[in-house]
């Protein structure tokens, strides 16, 4: 399955029940109230405090290194880059690139005059920045991930100012390579533009999409106005990029930015999923308002869609999954197999997960295929017949929220999704740089997310050894629905962040983190 997010490998904390009789492997005891804890790219843990930014070692929780100059940091002034080993951090009205392995400040901006970050390209090396130069004047900037050396700016770049990104430059849609030397680039109304990676200059303009809002991966679909926008990533393939927007499909010719199609075919709600497969492109559309969703499959040199009608009323729909000729989806309790010569849907079985749950991710698994809800995991032969169905009941209102339970299971799908780090070319797209030869830690965590990609973790209520029922926070082996490990929880509130790579729970109570192995 193709989900091209860029994510770094942090995951959100949200409300939970702190370890009651789990041994931490270790404990870190602030000297002032934390702001923050956060998982880093490079696997390490940074806790944001009123005394300054402190980085943990994940195994031992000795301090690597401390910065007292960057104090009182509040989240949205820290901004991991993701398949990196650096974050900006923002004091008053200057950004500076900090080493997340030695707590060096690696360079400051600006230079050129009032630029601020805005789009990391990590996997060239590259981090576009945008404000305004010594004149004035509007400036696109490119410089050195590493070093921050300007390699060219762009002045007065776009007509229409570009987009703003959320934490961790989520919300942006990422960078599309072409070739070594060019990529793509939509982040403004003005329409995706080729840019020389090398001089800056804009080989051509999609006039085509001017005015058209660009599709931003990790945002709600519906903004404060309730206009439509489609938050699926741009897919190159075989020298075309397809372009989900508002609730249609642009095709454009990467040699020179024009439609490929006569018109962009228009589809119930915005496209939310775009996968290449031997058919064609399918297509999978956000819930929209009525909270149902659709599927499709266009032909890619005509944008007509290539079934005699689209699969729609999907109801709690998973992402779809490409196996044989058939796309796999899970939408109301039910697994659907639908065709790709025909798009004819055919029910394989009746879903029955407890306890109210429903799949949110289905998966290959071996010649299979496993649905993962947020208390349930069912695992499916290649006939459909069940190999094993696990349910571990969610704790109750009185210890865990729903609202916590739901951002646990935002939180698997996330790592699993961080837990690849660095993602797939895209089919028909030239290789890309691999950031991993560069930057020895995140190749380190690539080979540890393989590893990691054997297990789910729910949090349930179990009995204890005195015969309580507690939360615990379970972590099942997709192979089999074993649980491997538990970490107990009691009934107070504070908050952890799950390191889904290494399999770390990191847990903050008051001033003290405390770290369990999974």
């Amino acid at each position: 399955m193709r989900l091209a997010l860029h994510l770094t490998a942090t995951l959100f904390f949200v409300a939970a029940q702190l370890v009651a009789q789990s041994t931490p492997l270790w404990r870190y005891t602030a000297t002032a109230p934390i702001s923050f804890v956060r998982v880093t790219p490079v696997g390490s843990v940074v806790v944001a405090t009123a005394d300054g930014l402190v980085g943990l070692d994940a195994e031992s929780g000795l301090v690597q290194w401390k910065r007292d100059d960057l104090k009182s940091l509040e989240p949205p002034s820290y901004g991991a880059i993701g398949r990196s080993p650096f974050a900006t951090v923002r004091v008053g009205g200057q950004v500076e690139l900090i080493d997340l392995v030695t707590g060096a400040t690696k360079w400051r901006m600006p230079p050129p005059g009032d630029v601020q970050p805005y789009l990391p390209i990590p996997e060239r090396g590259l981090f576009l920045a945008y404000g305004s130069n010594d004149s004035l004047k509007p400036v696109l900037v490119a410089a050195d991930l590493a070093t921050g050396d300007v390699r060219w700016e762009h002045v007065q770049p776009f007509h229409k100012p570009p987009e703003s990104g959320g934490p961790d430059y989520i919300g942006l849609q990422p960078a599309v390579w072409v070739s070594d030397s060019t990529f793509i680039l939509y982040v403004s109304k003005d329409g995706p533009v080729l840019v020389h990676a090398g001089t800056g200059e804009w080989l051509w303009r999609a006039d085509s999409l001017q005015g058209k809002k660009p599709p931003a991966p990790g945002r709600p679909v519906k903004n404060l106005l309730g206009l439509g926008r489609g938050h699926g990533t741009m897919l190159l393939v075989d020298s075309v990029v397809y372009v989900p927007f508002e609730r249609r499909l642009q095709a454009i010719r990467t040699r020179d930015g024009m439609p490929l199609w006569a018109e962009p075919p228009g589809f119930p709600t915005p496209i939310t999923q775009l996968e290449v497969t031997p058919r064609g492109i399918a297509l999978r559309g956000d819930t929209g308002n009525t909270g149902k969703s659709w599927l499709d499959l266009i032909d890619p040199a005509t944008g007509a869609s290539r079934w005699r009608r689209q699969v729609k009323g999907l109801k709690h729909v998973t992402p779809f999954t490409v196996s044989g000729g058939r796309l796999y989806v899970a939408t109301d309790q039910k697994l659907l197999a639908v065709s790709l010569d025909d798009g004819k849907a055919t029910e394989v079985r009746q879903l029955a997960f407890e306890g109210g749950d429903e799949p949110y991710q289905i998966e290959p698994r071996g010649s299979g295929l496993l649905l993962i809800g947020r208390q349930n995991v069912l695992l499916l032969d290649s006939t459909g017949a069940e190999r094993y169905h696990t349910y571990h009941p969610a704790p109750g209102r009185s210890t865990l929220g729903k609202v916590a339970l739901a951002a646990v299971g935002v939180l698997a799908v996330a790592a699993d999704v961080a837990g690849s780090i660095l993602n797939a070319n895209d089919p028909g797209s030239p290789p890309i740089y691999d950031p991993s030869f560069s930057f020895p830690k995140i190749g380190e965590r690539y080979a540890a997310s393989q590893q990691a990609r054997d297990y789910v973790y729910s949090v349930a209520e179990e009995e204890d050894s005195t015969g309580h029922k507690r939360p615990v926070f379970l972590r099942i082996h997709k192979d089999d629905g074993r649980v491997v490990r538990r970490v107990w929880l009691e009934e107070k509130q504070p908050e952890f962040e799950l390191d889904r790579i290494t399999g770390m729970l990191y847990v903050r109570d008051g001033r003290e983190v405390l770290a369990f192995k999974m």
